[in-house]
């Protein structure tokens, strides 16, 4: 069950931003490729066009933020770790670029490692959607305990009811309201640890408040067959 925030795309477009301190290469040609090819959504030309300026300008390293951020909307999650990683070395707390490697490192399957950079971004800031990704990967590697707290800090969070997240499964994805995704963890941490019935009351409460959750949907059919 593969887990992908909607709020992904706005991190590495904040990234892909261009600072004031690269005003003099904005005529250039590389430039103004990598410019055409995001506003058309062609990330291969925009990744091309952002090393070339990293070639043509080595001192620049802000392109590593830009090229960093395409490869996480490309999915090319081991290039985004390395150069990611390589970022942290001199921007220890650069937040955007700490979720970015721990995303990274999730659909990679290296779960204990998302852990370790979800944590970072929660030491500089309590983001609730950063929590409920830290509480999948632990569920992810039986930290059921760990998991579970995160849950409840999210639903005792009353900010988290704006909240949405998109989850991705099989070849179909759904935005759900934040709460509803964490009622549902809960659910699946309960089911694992036997506890049926309690497991059946966080379905039933997260398809309250999301009737159409697939998900959720699931789940309780499952249980109501225990």
């Amino acid at each position: 069950m593969k887990y992908i925030l909607g709020f992904l795309f706005l991190i590495m477009f904040l990234h892909s931003g261009f600072s004031q301190k690269n005003k003099a290469t904005k005529t250039d040609p590389e430039y103004l490729l990598y410019k055409k090819a995001m506003s058309l959504g062609d990330f291969t030309v925009a990744r091309t066009a952002i090393l070339q300026l990293m070639v043509k300008y080595p001192a620049k390293v802000e392109w590593k933020d830009t090229l960093v951020s395409i490869y996480g909307m490309m999915g090319m999650y081991e290039q985004a770790v390395v150069l990611g990683e390589d970022i942290l070395k001199t921007k220890q707390t650069d937040t955007n670029t700490l979720k970015i490697v721990a995303i990274s490192y999730e659909n990679l399957g290296a779960l204990a490692k998302a852990i370790e950079y979800y944590d970072k971004v929660l030491a500089i800031s309590d983001d609730r959607l950063i929590r409920y990704k830290l509480s999948v990967c632990q569920y992810g590697l039986q930290r059921y305990g760990e998991a579970m707290a995160n849950v409840q800090k999210i639903l005792e969070d009353k900010k988290a009811a704006d909240d949405k997240i998109t989850i991705n499964y099989e070849s179909s994805s759904q935005e759900v309201s934040l709460v509803a995704a964490a009622l549902n963890v809960a659910g699946i941490i309960l089911t694992d640890g036997g506890k049926h019935e309690d497991a059946k009351a966080y379905f039933e409460s997260a398809l309250k408040m999301e009737p159409n959750f697939v998900l959720a949907q699931n789940n309780i059919e499952i249980e109501l067959k225990v």
